[in-house]
């Protein structure tokens, strides 16, 4: 088997490891280096390419009139550019839509100070990022985008996955948008990619570059995050299910020193999600992050926290690491008994999952005594899941 990994850039210690660990043959490209691996530096596209490719983005694919006069100030803009393909394609779109020649966007770009000549000498990933969305921004700035509703587009779209292509009409109701004549634009000036007449996606640089001037806050997001979630819960197949996950991790990333109630339950979506899936590791992972969150903010004597404790309960279960699964989930039971009462339905259900796991282990008399304790209040038994919340 071999993996190809593209724009691996943002990757942690752990995610290191793992890759070490993978057994199999791999090709990473990433400005980072990762030990264990054989690093090749990469050239960067001839001069004669990219000016092939700005030629064709800033006229519209129209050649017509095309002058070879213009070949002096290609060359420079290119230069500028350090032949990096995305922002040599950023500036001849920029150029198309602004209806400039090549000398007067050469012009342009000197005004502001644009120039990327030099950055391959940047070893630090983050400090090249910062230069890079620096001098992009510039780009943006030049085209003079005021229109409210591409700048918000725009916004949200850097918090999902980059280079991950997303349907239009998906587009429109995640982001509550009256009509795709944004998204359109967007494509236009090369601030988001298209792939063919339906889907649409954001390039890893370009997300970046939007986030260093307007980092969205939560509250903004927070339509957005409610649409991923609903997405996450209506998708009926391991399929529908993946392709909102990858974007709702995606935006959890940007938040994830973010604590509130309503994050918590968007990580409990996507857990759920993952569990559904089979991928039991990640479900836990997302579930104790949202535990971590409602032990500091609610406490841990709170019924919310309980329902954290009852899902990674119900996860351990599944993995067959029953002594775990009953550790949380007699710790949710007691917070139910404390903050809900003895008679409550969720006390109840919890007796249900403490029984199953009983069940689970072969504990027959053990099983039948929750069974019974939560048929005793008034409930009934689901003695086939995990009830999760």
């Amino acid at each position: 088997m071999l993996v190809f990994i593209d724009n691996a850039d943002t990757m942690t210690k752990e995610e290191k490891k793992w890759l070490n660990s993978c057994k199999c043959r791999m090709i990473i490209t990433s400005r980072q280096k990762i030990d264990g691996f054989y690093g090749v530096n990469i050239n960067s596209p001839s001069p004669e390419y990219c000016k092939e490719m700005y030629i064709r983005e800033s006229r519209g694919n129209n050649l017509d009139g095309y002058s070879l006069d213009e070949d002096r100030y290609i060359e420079k803009i290119t230069e500028l550019a350090n032949y990096h393909t995305q922002t040599v394609m950023l500036i001849a779109k920029a150029q198309y839509c602004l209806g400039l020649s090549s000398e007067e966007m050469l012009d342009e770009l000197n005004n502001t100070g644009f120039v990327l000549k030099g950055n391959d000498e940047i070893i630090d990933t983050e400090e090249y990022e910062l230069t890079m969305a620096e001098h992009l921004t510039k780009i943006f700035n030049l085209l003079n985008v005021t229109d409210e509703t591409q700048l918000k587009a725009i916004r949200l779209f850097s918090l999902l996955a980059p280079n991950t292509p997303v349907k239009k009409r998906d587009i429109k109701k995640w982001f509550e948008l009256k009509s795709l004549s944004s998204i359109n634009e967007l494509v236009k000036y090369g601030w988001l990619n298209s792939s063919g007449s339906e889907y649409v996606s954001i390039h890893p640089v370009i997300a970046d570059v939007v986030k260093y001037n307007n980092k969205p806050d939560f509250e903004f997001a927070l339509p957005l995050i409610n649409a991923l979630q609903e997405e996450m819960k209506v998708a009926d197949d391991y399929i529908k299910k993946n392709a909102v996950i990858v974007h709702a991790v995606a935006v959890e990333k940007v938040f994830d020193a973010f604590e509130s109630k309503e994050f918590a339950v968007f990580l409990d979506s996507i857990a759920k999600s993952n569990h559904f899936n089979g991928r039991y590791n990640d479900s836990l992972t997302f579930y104790q992050k949202a535990l971590l969150i409602r032990d500091r903010i609610l406490g841990t004597n709170h019924s919310d926290t309980a329902s954290s404790y009852n899902n990674i309960g119900g996860v351990y279960n599944n993995q067959g690491s029953y002594d775990k699964a009953l550790e949380y989930l007699e710790k949710a039971l007691e917070i139910r008994k404390k903050t809900l009462g003895i008679d409550h339905p969720d006390t109840a259900d919890l007796y249900n999952n403490i029984g199953l796991v009983y069940r689970n282990k072969g504990l027959y008399d053990k099983a039948l005594e929750h069974y019974n304790k939560c048929l005793e209040m008034h409930t009934i038994g689901r003695h086939d899941r995990i009830l999760f919340e």
